[in-house]
Protein backbone atom coordinates (compact mmCIF):
# COMPACT_ATOMS: atom_id res chain seq x y z
CA UNK A 1 0.00 0.00 0.00
CA UNK A 2 1.60 3.38 -0.96
CA UNK A 3 1.11 5.62 1.69
CA UNK A 4 3.22 9.55 1.44
CA UNK A 5 3.00 12.78 2.68
CA UNK A 6 0.10 14.68 1.79
CA UNK A 7 0.17 17.51 -0.96
CA UNK A 8 -1.86 20.96 -0.98
CA UNK A 9 -3.60 23.09 -3.01
CA UNK A 10 -0.08 24.71 -4.53
CA UNK A 11 1.17 21.20 -4.36
CA UNK A 12 3.55 21.50 -1.89
CA UNK A 13 4.10 19.12 1.03
CA UNK A 14 2.16 19.31 4.44
CA UNK A 15 3.70 19.84 7.58
CA UNK A 16 3.51 19.03 10.75
CA UNK A 17 1.04 16.93 12.05
CA UNK A 18 2.61 13.48 11.90
CA UNK A 19 1.26 10.84 9.86
CA UNK A 20 -2.10 12.36 10.02
CA UNK A 21 -0.99 14.56 6.56
CA UNK A 22 -0.23 11.52 4.98
CA UNK A 23 -2.07 10.35 1.87
CA UNK A 24 -2.94 6.46 1.41
CA UNK A 25 -3.96 4.24 -0.92
CA UNK A 26 -5.61 6.01 -4.16
CA UNK A 27 -5.03 9.38 -3.26
CA UNK A 28 -1.28 8.75 -2.40
CA UNK A 29 -1.01 6.50 -5.64
CA UNK A 30 -2.15 9.37 -7.59
CA UNK A 31 -0.34 11.80 -6.22
CA UNK A 32 3.24 9.99 -6.85
CA UNK A 33 2.03 9.17 -10.11
CA UNK A 34 1.28 13.13 -10.76
CA UNK A 35 4.81 13.91 -9.45
CA UNK A 36 6.13 11.60 -11.54
CA UNK A 37 4.80 12.57 -14.62
CA UNK A 38 5.33 16.74 -13.82
CA UNK A 39 8.98 15.78 -13.05
CA UNK A 40 11.93 15.86 -15.32
CA UNK A 41 14.06 13.19 -15.00
CA UNK A 42 17.09 13.08 -12.81
CA UNK A 43 16.25 16.46 -11.35
CA UNK A 44 15.29 14.78 -7.71
CA UNK A 45 18.25 14.45 -5.87
CA UNK A 46 17.24 11.48 -3.73
CA UNK A 47 16.09 9.37 -6.75
CA UNK A 48 17.72 9.81 -9.97
CA UNK A 49 15.01 7.17 -11.41
CA UNK A 50 12.00 9.74 -11.01
CA UNK A 51 10.35 11.41 -13.72
CA UNK A 52 10.33 11.62 -17.24
CA UNK A 53 12.68 12.39 -19.86
CA UNK A 54 10.86 15.06 -21.25
CA UNK A 55 14.18 16.73 -22.53
CA UNK A 56 14.60 13.79 -25.27
CA UNK A 57 11.04 13.96 -26.07
CA UNK A 58 11.02 17.58 -26.78
CA UNK A 59 14.13 17.87 -28.43
CA UNK A 60 13.55 14.60 -30.70
CA UNK A 61 10.43 16.02 -31.10
CA UNK A 62 8.84 12.66 -30.40
CA UNK A 63 5.05 11.78 -31.64
CA UNK A 64 2.29 11.64 -29.28
CA UNK A 65 2.13 7.96 -29.66
CA UNK A 66 5.75 7.95 -28.55
CA UNK A 67 4.89 10.23 -25.79
CA UNK A 68 2.27 8.31 -24.76
CA UNK A 69 3.92 4.89 -24.67
CA UNK A 70 6.31 6.20 -22.61
CA UNK A 71 4.22 7.81 -19.69
CA UNK A 72 1.80 4.55 -20.15
CA UNK A 73 5.72 2.42 -19.46
CA UNK A 74 6.19 5.19 -16.10
CA UNK A 75 2.52 4.08 -15.24
CA UNK A 76 2.77 0.40 -15.15
CA UNK A 77 5.74 0.54 -13.25
CA UNK A 78 3.97 2.65 -10.47
CA UNK A 79 3.05 0.50 -7.08
CA UNK A 80 -0.79 -0.49 -6.61
CA UNK A 81 -1.37 0.28 -10.13
CA UNK A 82 -2.26 -3.08 -11.80
CA UNK A 83 -4.05 -1.76 -14.96
CA UNK A 84 -4.37 1.30 -17.65
CA UNK A 85 -6.99 1.49 -19.79
CA UNK A 86 -5.93 5.00 -21.51
CA UNK A 87 -3.43 7.43 -21.78
CA UNK A 88 -4.23 10.55 -23.83
CA UNK A 89 -1.50 13.15 -24.97
CA UNK A 90 -2.04 16.51 -26.80
CA UNK A 91 1.09 18.33 -27.67
CA UNK A 92 2.34 20.91 -29.78
CA UNK A 93 5.78 21.04 -29.80
CA UNK A 94 5.86 25.01 -31.24
CA UNK A 95 3.80 25.65 -28.07
CA UNK A 96 5.19 22.99 -25.41
CA UNK A 97 1.70 22.96 -23.68
CA UNK A 98 1.20 19.01 -23.41
CA UNK A 99 -2.01 17.57 -21.62
CA UNK A 100 -1.96 13.90 -20.62
CA UNK A 101 -5.21 12.29 -19.36
CA UNK A 102 -5.40 8.72 -18.18
CA UNK A 103 -8.02 6.10 -16.96
CA UNK A 104 -6.21 3.54 -14.32
CA UNK A 105 -7.03 0.01 -12.48
CA UNK A 106 -5.68 0.40 -8.64
CA UNK A 107 -4.72 -2.79 -6.50
CA UNK A 108 -6.45 -1.98 -2.91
Amino acid sequence: MTKVRACGKNWNWIWGKGKQNYAQEGTATAQNLKMKLQSWLGDCFFDHNHGMEWERYFSTKMTNEEIQKAIYNKILLQEDVVGVQEVLVETDFDSIPLRVSTSLSFLF
